[in-house]
């Protein structure tokens, strides 16, 4: 399992290993071929390999603060990553897969960038309680990310939902 060096604790990363193992699992019930990808591609920002839709990156659900818990109402879009290089919108995935507590949205990714660029200000904050359709940039570091209500998502995109599986 691939951890990132600032992931202190691990946490993010078996939230991750976990939604794409259920991701997964949703797909085989549905009779629906996936097939994980290996390391290179994970950089690339491609998790799985899925037979009707292409190249998904799957997104665990997320706190929008340290202190809260996670949500489903609001989606962390990066733009661009800690390295400064664009952020996992602009990845080599063809989907993206955004696990909810009961399912997962999977919408096109460009569809997804064309849309978030559209509502994204370029205003840069400090905070992530002001990231909503603003760009977050915390405090030393490169990365640049926003706050996308979910319903907005749901509302303008092509949503395939896929219920897990218990």
């Amino acid at each position: 399992m691939y951890r990132h060096k600032h992931d202190k604790d691990g946490s993010c990363s078996v939230m991750g290993t976990s939604a794409e193992s259920m991701f997964s699992t949703a797909l085989k019930k549905f009779g629906i071929a996936n097939r994980p990808t290996g390391f290179q591609d994970q950089i690339r920002h491609i998790d799985y390999f899925v037979s009707f839709k292409g190249a998904v990156d799957v997104k665990a659900r997320k706190r929008i603060n340290r202190s809260g818990g996670t949500q489903d109402e609001y989606v962390w879009i990066e733009f661009v990553g800690n390295t400064g290089k664009d952020g996992w919108l602009y990845g080599s995935c063809t989907h993206l897969a955004f696990e909810r507590e009961r399912d997962f949205v999977v919408v096109p990714r460009k569809d997804l960038a064309d849309l978030c660029e559209y509502l994204v200000e370029d205003t840069i904050v400090d905070s992530p309680e002001e990231a909503h359709l603003n760009r977050y940039q915390r405090k030393g570091k490169k990365d640049q990310c926003s706050l996308i209500p979910m319903k907005t998502i749901l509302k303008e995109l092509p949503c395939l939902i896929l219920k897990k599986q218990s």
